[in-house]
């Protein structure tokens, strides 16, 4: 099965107000202080920090869940999720968009209520009233929108040019595809042994700090790496299941029997060895 039907490219943009405007006349004085020309740029932070934390913060969980979910594709964005973590996928972008529009509500009603006020205050003489837009038009400065595409096939490629040009033309998609696939799948393999060579040194040392998140990570991995696995490479598949049954060891029992611990980072290490460099 080719890979267009194992798998699509999804662009991720996530929007959200960084609150932060240049004041012009401020940087002309610093400029003017010193003697200088263009030394730099003063930005005003419009609104408390503190109240546009927990955006920023929920933008970057969503871009994480984004990444966790994909692998590397194309240059502008676009990243190739597959077919068969699409319903997963789709599900949870649903949720994390309520919940990032309940966020916003909040914040806005903020805004409306006491911010720009409170900013009055803090800025003292470097408050601009025009600095500040009505809350209703804040809403079209967060969002998270997604871009599904197809994976191209240089099979399917029509257009009325010249033969040569059509056979040249599938050549270059072709060569493209496999390009990123290897791309793809190079990424799929550093998170494996990101995760197994953790477990192997953390295990191998004289006293080592065991996390619930050193097991936990391999977990999540393992149940990931079948569907990443998009050109259903044999080593992989075998990788996976050898994670599973060798590495996925309790952790109180890794905290409290040095035989398990040497048992699973030899396991690891003998896992590392399969890893394609």
């Amino acid at each position: 099965m080719s890979l267009n039907n194992k798998a699509m490219i999804v662009t991720l943009n996530v929007s959200c107000w960084t609150a932060r405007k240049q004041d012009k006349k401020v940087s002309a004085e610093v400029d003017s202080a010193h003697n200088a020309q263009n030394a730099g740029r003063y930005n005003k932070l419009l609104i408390d920090k503190g109240y546009l934390d927990p955006l920023s913060s929920f933008a970057n969980k969503v871009r994480q869940y984004h990444y966790k979910m994909t692998l590397p594709w194309m240059d502008n964005g676009g990243r190739l999720l597959p077919s068969k973590l699409f319903m997963e996928y789709r599900n949870e972008m649903d949720s994390l968009r309520s919940q990032y529009e309940q966020l916003v509500r909040t914040f806005i009603k903020a805004y409306d209520g006491h911010l720009v006020q409170d900013a009055r205050m803090r800025l003292g003489t470097l408050y601009e009233p025009e600095d500040y837009p009505p809350g209703s038009d804040l809403w079209s400065k967060f969002s998270i929108d997604l871009d599904i595409m197809p994976v191209p096939d240089a099979a399917d490629f029509r257009v009325d040019v010249a033969e040569s040009e059509i056979s040249r033309i599938r050549e270059e998609i072709a060569t493209n595809v496999a390009q990123r696939q290897r791309k793809a799948m190079d990424d799929a393999w550093a998170r494996v042994r990101d995760v197994v060579q953790t477990i192997e040194l953390r295990l191998s040392a004289p006293k080592p700090v065991i996390r619930d998140s050193l097991i936990d990570n391999a977990k999540e991995l393992t149940t990931l790496l079948p569907s990443l696995n998009v050109i259903d490479d044999p080593v992989m598949a075998e990788v996976a299941h050898e994670i599973t049954h060798n590495l996925l060891v309790d952790v109180w029992t890794l905290r409290n029997s040095l035989t398990a611990r040497n048992n699973v980072a030899q396991a690891a290490k003998k896992i590392l060895e399969k890893i394609p460099t």
